[in-house]
């Protein structure tokens, strides 16, 4: 069964320590089945007057049981992991899974995957990726300064 390794961005947090590096796997069928029924539940629906059982499945939940159960290890910690793991995985890590899992998939080149890592995490901080950042052309580095530097929309053009 194929195997694919990555860093996250965030990391793991347990106690004080910050894991970072993770191994995925492909899903077999009896995983497949698993997180299916495990993302169904029955609800009742009115029919004629009269409230029957009906099952239905939710598509969200499906594909992160999914994304949980292709997880190895996360640093030291073994998967699969459930649902409850979620509140210490931060969104931009789940990014960096989910397009760590389409690589392994065949879903996506490893060129779209890494464009989708570096999206993910500039989306994660924008503060930070672009502190001191100017694109103008002949612009040096810390150009842009702060907020309170730049001109307003009714500054003398340069």
């Amino acid at each position: 069964m194929p195997v694919i390794t990555g860093q996250l961005d965030k990391g793991f947090k347990w106690g004080k320590a910050v894991y970072h590096d993770f191994e995925l796997r492909d899903l077999g069928s009896d995983d497949i089945l698993a997180c299916k029924e495990a993302a169904e539940k029955v609800v009742g629906f009115e029919l004629n007057g009269k409230v029957v059982p009906v099952i239905v499945e939710s598509p969200a939940r499906m594909g992160t049981l999914m994304l949980l159960r292709q997880i190895v290890r996360i640093g030291k910690f073994k998967g699969p992991f459930d649902l409850d793991i979620l509140p210490l995985i931060h969104p931009v890590d789940m990014a960096i899974l989910a397009a760590h899992i389409e690589l392994l998939d065949g879903a996506a080149p490893a060129e779209a995957v890494s464009r989708a890592i570096t999206e993910a995490a500039q989306d994660a901080s924008p503060e930070v990726t672009q502190r001191g950042r100017d694109d103008r052309p002949g612009a040096a580095a810390g150009d842009a300064g702060s907020e309170a530097a730049r001109p307003g929309p009714d500054a003398p053009a340069a």
